[in-house]
C-alpha cells in the first residue's frame, strides 16, 4: 500500500464525526416527550457539579502558584483576568460545548433529559446555548434561585435560563417517555 494512501486512511479515521442532531434514543418528534421536572433537572445538575468540580480544581490548583506570583509582583489585574479564564474554560468545556453539540451534559445524559429549543427542535445555536448556560444560569442563581421557581408556574417547566436561551428540557427516561 502506498504511504500516501495509508496517510489518507489515517486522516479519515481521525476526522471529527459529523454533528448528530438526533440521538437514536429519541425519535424525530420531540413534541411527544414531556418536559423534565425540577427533581430530574436537580439530579442532573448535582451530577454535573460533582464531575465539574475536579476539572475546575485541577486547573485552579495548577495555576495557583502563577497567580500568587502575579499578585506578589503587583499584577493583580492580570491575576484576576487569568483567574476568570481559569473558571471560564472548564465551564465552556463541560457545560456549554456538550449542551450546544448534543443538548446534554454528562449529568443530563445519565438522568435521561435533554435540552432542545423552545420550538421543540433538537439543534441549539451557540448563541442560545451561551445565553442559557452562562448568562441565564448566572441570573437564575444570582436571584437566589428565584429563576428556578419559574418552573413551578410554567406548563413546559421552563426556568429563567430556559426563557433566556429560548430552550426547554425534555425527559426521555422510562416512565417519563413520550406523552400518550
Amino acid at each position: 500500500m502506498n504511504p500516501f494512501t495509508q496517510l489518507a486512511t489515517v486522516s479519515t479515521l481521525l476526522k471529527v464525526p459529523p454533528r448528530r442532531t438526533l440521538p437514536s434514543a429519541l425519535g424525530d418528534d420531540f413534541s411527544l416527550y414531556v418536559p423534565a421536572g425540577f427533581v430530574l433537572r436537580w439530579y442532573a445538575l448535582t451530577l454535573d457539579l460533582v464531575m465539574f468540580a475536579p476539572l475546575h480544581m485541577l486547573i485552579r490548583v495548577s495555576m495557583s502558584q502563577h497567580l500568587e506570583r502575579l499578585v506578589a509582583h503587583g499584577h493583580s489585574g492580570r491575576a484576576l483576568a487569568l483567574s476568570f479564564f481559569a473558571f471560564l474554560i472548564p465551564l465552556l468545556v463541560y457545560f456549554v460545548i456538550p449542551t450546544w453539540r448534543s443538548g446534554q451534559t454528562l449529568g443530563k445524559r445519565i438522568v435521561g433529559i435533554r435540552v432542545i429549543t423552545s420550538s421543540k427542535q433538537p439543534a441549539l445555536t451557540l448563541v442560545d446555548t451561551l445565553r442559557r448556560e452562562v448568562i441565564g444560569k448566572a441570573a437564575s442563581i444570582g436571584l437566589c434561585g428565584a429563576g428556578l421557581l419559574l418552573m413551578r408556574g410554567s406548563p413546559r417547566k421552563r426556568a429563567l435560563h430556559d426563557y433566556m436561551g429560548r430552550t426547554m428540557v425534555i425527559s426521555y427516561t422510562s416512565g417519563h417517555g413520550p406523552a400518550k
